[in-house]
């Protein structure tokens, strides 16, 4: 194994050695408890990876907290205000304190930032919210230092981190199955940002659907968002705007689906009598509309609550040397919510 253009990090340490993170981390806080095999396979990938410890930040993390940080970067601000309830409530319940931090600037500077942070303060572990749950540089840097870090809904489930997360492909399958069960042929989508792991797999649900009845998927039938408001709302005067235009706009969040019911209101079109609309979430402004948004219920207080659960149960196992568990990976249930949003297109 070799690693080139960039500082070994504790993951690939113990990917070499053939042993987890917590290990490594043990060995090198030289605990007894440790087999002197296995000190010998982390000492050689150590010496053979010519790895750094952090080791300020590590001493950091290392000492009893109960403060957590809940991170993010430019994601729904529905979405994010909803974990962050649950992972308020929880940690309340808990004991523990939570600070929230935002991650917006370029991410070569992430590792900086993430650095200064846990030197201001004595974090015990991080929640990662999509997209940082799958952003390389903050991963890389987490595991280098051995702080107990829980994902939500990440893509990828690289660096041996737990996570909690529904199946946004399957929901998103789902969703547009019942579209088409009601009669839509002409189904459009405005997506999410790039970055984010809850774009690529709802929009590939939504395709995998129409695949499987043979439906086409025009390429003017698809728009690009930001999960915001305000580009939902451009993506769909985009789409309206057609001469052919879709009978159903399948929205990749909430925000974006409530900005689509202007547009419609604006081109003088009733929902759902001449166009449907379903969103992802169920957000609070899902019935904070008219009519009220059909959309999947994404169960985000439950995600949060059970990332803290998780994450305390890590940081306790770490602070009383307990057996260290194996990454948790959870997933939980999601809902379709038929509200007012779909009819049948012969009903236009």
């Amino acid at each position: 194994m070799a690693v080139k253009n960039r500082n070994a990090t504790m993951q690939d340490v113990a990917a070499l050695a053939g042993v987890s993170m917590m290990t490594v981390s043990r060995v090198l806080a030289d605990e007894r408890k440790v087999r002197q095999v296995t000190q010998d396979k982390v000492q050689a990938a150590i010496l053979q990876l010519n790895y750094k410890p952090n080791m300020s930040a590590r001493s950091l993390a290392s000492s009893r907290s109960r403060l957590l940080a809940f991170l993010y970067q430019n994601s729904s601000e529905g979405y994010v205000g909803q974990l962050l309830i649950g992972a308020l409530k929880q940690c309340q319940a808990c004991g523990y304190n939570l600070v929230v931090g935002s991650l917006d600037g370029k991410e070569e500077d992430f590792a900086k930032v993430l650095n200064g942070l846990l030197e201001r303060n004595n974090i015990g572990g991080i929640i990662l919210p999509p997209p940082l749950s799958d952003s390389t540089t903050v991963l890389d840097f987490l595991a280098s230092i051995d702080i107990p870090v829980i994902k939500i809904s990440p893509q990828k489930t690289q660096h041996g981190f737990s996570y909690v997360c529904m199946d946004e492909s399957k929901a998103a399958f789902e969703m547009t199955e019942y579209l088409i069960k009601q009669g839509h042929t002409k189904i459009a989508f405005i997506k999410g940002p790039a970055d984010h792991s809850g774009s690529h797999l709802r929009y590939q649900g939504f395709v995998k659907a129409l695949e499987k009845h043979g439906l086409a998927l025009p390429e003017n039938y698809i728009e690009k968002g930001l999960f915001t408001y305000r580009s939902g709302f451009e993506a769909a005067e985009i789409l309206l705007a057609q001469k052919d235009r879709p009978t159903a706009i399948f929205s990749c969040n909430d925000d974006m689906a409530a900005a689509t019911l202007s547009v419609a209101q604006k081109c003088n079109l009733s929902v759902p009598d001449q166009l449907s609309v379903v969103g992802f979430d169920d957000a609070a402004i899902a019935t904070s509309i008219w009519p009220p948004l059909t959309t999947v219920r994404q169960p985000i207080l439950s995600m949060a609550e059970k990332a803290i659960d998780i994450l305390i149960r890590q940081l306790e196992a770490k602070n009383t040397e307990a057996d260290e568990e194996m990454p948790q990976k959870n997933v939980l249930d999601f809902d379709l919510v038929m509200r007012g949003t779909v009819l049948p297109p012969s009903a236009m």
